[in-house]
């Protein structure tokens, strides 16, 4: 009986808590029709909780239940029937408003959460009126806009939506009044800034057409970092197809997928919508959010068909990557304000935007450039379209560490980059090759110290140290020959700095040759007595064959272990060695004992052929390969190759490669601070108001 009564002399508010607690949304609507008094109320009110100066650790107790629905994935049908009571109970006076405007623990409105939820059917109610236009002016905390918001959950009929609202001439002059734009926020982020750091690629393509109808260069706009979104779109190389790493199956699944792209229908159609059709006449359909992941099955189709799909969507975001980086380029600001440096054949001193207590000057003297960006992360197609697009670019460096592109490309080992500014203009190479670092270092000390990535094809440390000195040498010989002499600021030459970073690395390459040539030098030794007792013991009448092939192999052991007995009693401290002498004393000795168990095997059936009659000689072949090859092809697949490319590495080429692409190690890559929260589950945010509730509704009964 007690329980009972407790339920039936429930406040209105609590009743309300406990619908939104159990997602009875029916229940909410009841409740909302009936008791219009508790539409602004917040979940702190509802439950009797305290705020201490308005500030609490859970956001969810800030939300009205307006709020509560929107974000908790509410049917969009009944969302706007919740908007739609508010309107109508507060015809006569300003508390609608006032609701529709209430703030979170973040500073969003409910536009703001419908705007995060990607609904574009309940910002079109929200907004369908002249009277609650202004609300696309509300900024949160974060100095978001509800179109901002849009923007960040890649909804792109959500964010056309509220664009058109936004570019209506009444709105346009109160936005224009203040200090930020809609599109950017507190720290001078647009929405290009965060949609590119996010990868939403289709969108931010999208960005630049819509604002570049209204004359509108969002790609010239830095943030308080000075930085642009070219300069976050090259700081992504996933972004693009040449700075993504594919195994073989990936490349010939990348080869028959067909990426989206943009048609100019299209792109016109969208814009000519939303010119001619006003907010009044916004028709969005409804989408109410069933089950998706109901019907999830982890079976084989299914994996397959979600790795197609990804590799799809991979396509896709090169495609609107590519298109993104020839637009950008266009709208970068220092290109646009000075089309006269193109043809200047020295770099004249500019100072053309100020950013707060920065000032941009010197040509393009930034604490970053797209250029060099693009130039560590090694994406050799979009610095060509950067020089290309924007020539005098090649002079950028860095404000502080004063390297250029020279510099980037040998500290990040990108090879490919050094090749391009090679060909580009020799006069600019020239120039730039002169250049030193803020400690003196010139680019050989760059290329002396010890590089904290490798690249592919690498096993091991010889073939890192190869690679390092490869790396010394190149830079070597496309520098002037003092180079190598000239000193830093510490007094260090290239020489011995290379000697001071790459110590453990050479300890290492003598313990790991020492490892490498033990169990080789046990095996030819093995071969060569055996053959060599073999050559005394065998009968005659085992035929010419027999004894040529034991000699061969003898032969090969005998040479096979004198090159590792080589290796193995030099001490390998020079780092000259590791570029060929070392590798040629390896692969000389890995051959000749492959070819000696070649000709040992020979040798063996030669022996065993001999019983045979003559007809019958040839046909156990097939029998023995199929015995013999699993342990023969298995050596063969796994060390052949290996040995092989670092031959031709040692003696056939020139030009080392290029550092492995990893983007993990890409700096400035800045995550927006709000994906984690939209990412996180919301069951953890609904139990910490539900142990709320436990407790409010034993107080409740406490107190009844």
């Amino acid at each position: 009986m007690a329980s009972s009564s407790s339920r039936t002399t429930l406040q209105p508010k609590e009743k309300l808590y406990n619908a939104l607690m159990n997602e009875s949304w029916k229940e909410v609507e009841a409740l909302f029709k009936n008791y219009p008094e508790i539409h602004d109320t917040k979940i702190a009110d509802m439950v009797n909780r305290e705020l201490e100066n308005g500030v609490d650790d859970d956001d969810e107790f800030h939300d009205t239940a307006l709020h509560w629905a929107i974000s908790n994935k509410a049917q969009d049908s009944l969302v706007k029937s919740l908007v739609d009571q508010i309107k109508e109970k507060s015809a006569n006076d300003d508390k609608g408003l006032k609701v529709l405007k209430a703030r979170n623990k973040r500073g969003d409105t409910p536009l703001h959460c419908a705007a995060s939820r990607g609904s574009a059917f309940i910002c079109a109610n929200m907004i369908n009126d002249d009277k609650l236009k202004p609300l696309v002016l509300e900024r949160n905390n974060l100095g978001e806009t509800p179109l901002f918001s849009a923007a960040l959950s890649s909804n792109k009929e959500t964010f056309l939506c509220l664009h058109q609202v936004c570019s209506e001439k009444d709105l346009e002059k109160k936005s224009s009044s203040a200090d930020l734009q809609l599109w950017e926020r507190n720290n001078r982020d647009t929405i290009l800034h965060c949609t590119i750091q996010r990868r939403y690629f289709g969108l931010s393509y999208e960005i630049i057409k819509v604002y570049e109808k209204q004359n509108i260069m969002i790609g010239s706009c830095f943030n308080e970092k000075g930085r642009l979104p070219l300069d976050e779109l090259v700081s992504i190389p996933s972004a693009f197809k040449n700075g993504t790493c594919l195994v073989w199956w990936q490349k010939w699944c990348y080869c028959l997928a067909r990426g989206k792209r943009p048609s100019e229908d299209q792109n016109s159609a969208n814009s000519n919508a939303g010119q001619t059709q006003s907010a009044h006449q916004l028709q969005v359909k409804p989408k109410d959010l069933d089950d998706q992941n109901s019907s999830n099955t982890n079976n084989f189709l299914t994996q397959l068909i979600s790795l197609w799909d990804s590799i799809r969507k991979m396509k896709e975001d090169h495609v609107f990557g590519d298109l993104i980086m020839e637009e950008l380029v266009k709208q970068d600001p220092w290109y646009m304000k000075n089309n006269y440096a193109v043809q200047a054949q020295e770099i004249q001193n500019f100072v053309f935007y100020k950013l707060k207590d920065k000032q941009v000057q010197k040509g393009r003297i930034k604490i970053s450039t797209a250029l060099l960006i693009a130039a560590k992360n090694g994406l050799v197609k979009q610095v060509q379209q950067i020089l290309d697009g924007i020539p005098v670019s090649i002079h950028d460096q860095l404000l502080i560490e004063k390297r250029n592109i020279i510099h980037m490309a040998i500290e990040e080992r990108q090879s490919h980059v050094l090749e391009i500014v090679k060909k580009h203009k020799r006069s600019h190479w020239h120039a730039l090759i002169e250049k030193v670092d803020n400690k003196g270092n010139n680019a050989l000390h760059l290329a002396a110290t010890k590089s904290k990535h490798t690249a592919t094809g690498i096993r091991g440390p010889v073939m890192q140290m190869q690679w390092e000195v490869m790396w010394f040498e190149y830079v070597k010989m496309n520098m002037p020959s003092y180079f190598i002499s000239q000193s830093n600021n510490e007094g260090k030459t290239p020489w011995k700095i290379f000697i001071k970073t790459h110590e453990d690395l050479i300890e290492k390459c003598n313990k790991s040759v020492k490892d490498t040539c033990e169990p080789y030098i046990i095996a030819a030794t093995l071969i060569a007595g055996a053959t060599f007792s073999a050559c005394y013991q065998a009968p005659d009448r085992f035929g010419h064959t027999f004894y040529i092939s034991l000699l061969i192999s003898f032969c090969f052991s005998i040479t096979s272990l004198t090159a590792f007995l080589c290796i193995y009693s030099t001490r390998n401290g020079i780092p000259k060695n590791f570029r060929r002498i070392l590798p040629f004393y390896l692969c000389l000795g890995f051959f000749t004992f492959f070819a000696s168990l070649v000709s040992m095997l020979v040798t063996f059936y030669a022996a065993l052929s001999h019983d045979f009659h003559p007809k019958e000689k040839y046909q156990p072949i097939i029998s023995y390969s199929v015995i013999l090859f699993p342990a023969m092809g298995l050596y063969i697949f796994t060390q052949i190759p290996l040995y092989l490319n670092l031959l031709i590495v040692s003696f056939f080429k020139k030009v080392p490669k290029p550092r492995v692409m990893d983007e993990d190690d890409i700096s400035h890559f800045f995550q927006d601070s709000r994906t984690k929260q939209k990412n996180q589950p919301q069951q953890p945010a609904i139990s910490n108001v539900g142990r709320a509730k436990g407790s409010t509704e034993a107080s409740l009964d406490k107190g009844l």
